[in-house]
């Protein structure tokens, strides 16, 4: 039997030379045991902790940010949601709000907005006297009020 294993060991390692057959030498041992680990994690230490449940396993430890979220979960001071601000409207509410697309389209509004400007009146270039204008923009006194 051991006779049969070392054949087929050597030839599938392709390695005539091997005299060591312990399995933990030909294989990597460790990142086996880290990928065994990591699925212990997902399937019972991950799930035990967001249920209050003391580790189950021991040997594998939690993940560094499970402590954390597990604490945002169970916070006392969350921080509100933007859609508990809103509230949903029925179809028939939203059409007597928000006009249709169709009035924005009419032809009987107009498309932009009409801007009328006054129009000011001027001095005339020889003269020193102060007229007024329309522009209440442009009627500021020329005095500082004293404080």
């Amino acid at each position: 039997y051991m006779g049969i294993m070392k054949h087929y060991i050597r030839k599938w390692c392709k390695d005539s030379s091997i005299d060591d057959f312990d399995i933990r030498r030909l294989l990597d041992f460790d990142y086996y045991i880290e990928r065994l680990g990591s699925a212990i994690q997902k399937i019972i230490t991950i799930p035990a902790a967001f249920q209050k449940i003391k580790n189950p396993c021991p040997r594998v430890k939690h993940p560094d940010w499970l402590h954390k979220r597990v604490r945002e979960r169970d916070a006392t001071h969350k921080q509100t949601k933007i859609q508990g601000f809103f509230r949903s409207v029925a179809e028939k509410d939203m059409e007597d709000i928000a006009p249709s697309f169709e009035s924005f389209t009419s032809p009987l509004r107009p498309r932009f907005a009409v801007v009328r400007k006054k129009p000011r009146l001027t001095t005339s270039a020889g003269s020193d006297a102060h007229q007024e204008t329309t522009d209440p923009v442009d009627q500021t006194d020329n005095e500082i009020p004293q404080m």
